[in-house]
């Protein structure tokens, strides 16, 4: 859910001027771009340690998929760049390719721990 909202979040950021132009009240317009942009990354941030929680939690025997996770998320150059360049219209296709690769790389790790469990692999 989270991630998905990111990925809402990133669209928005980058429409905040045709947005605001058109009189729709979108978050980024109410809370700004600056604050906007720092609560895309902090959400990314929050949905891979909420899945990693819930992973040790409800599929331990899957903890090594969280490993491979956080490894791609930290490796990953459009994800890193997510994190230095503004979320604009000028960065719009890199912005959303970051936060879609960021909700697939959880979400799929998630699934790879919940199918590692289900099997009962160690």
């Amino acid at each position: 859910v989270v991630t998905v909202g990111c990925i809402m979040l990133a669209n928005n950021t980058s429409d905040i001027e045709k947005d605001r132009e058109g009189g729709r009240r979108t978050l980024p317009v109410c809370i700004g771009r600056h604050r906007a942009q720092i609560l895309l990354r902090v959400s990314i941030i929050a949905a891979a340690c909420g899945t990693v929680a819930i992973t040790l939690v409800c599929a331990p025997t899957g903890a090594a998929a969280m490993a491979v996770m956080a490894a791609s998320l930290a490796v990953n150059g459009r994800i890193r760049q997510l994190y230095s360049l503004p979320v604009g219209p000028e960065h719009r296709k890199n912005s959303m390719e970051a936060v879609l690769e960021a909700h697939s790389r959880i979400i799929l790790c998630y699934i790879a721990a919940a199918l590692l469990t289900a099997l009962g692999a160690k």
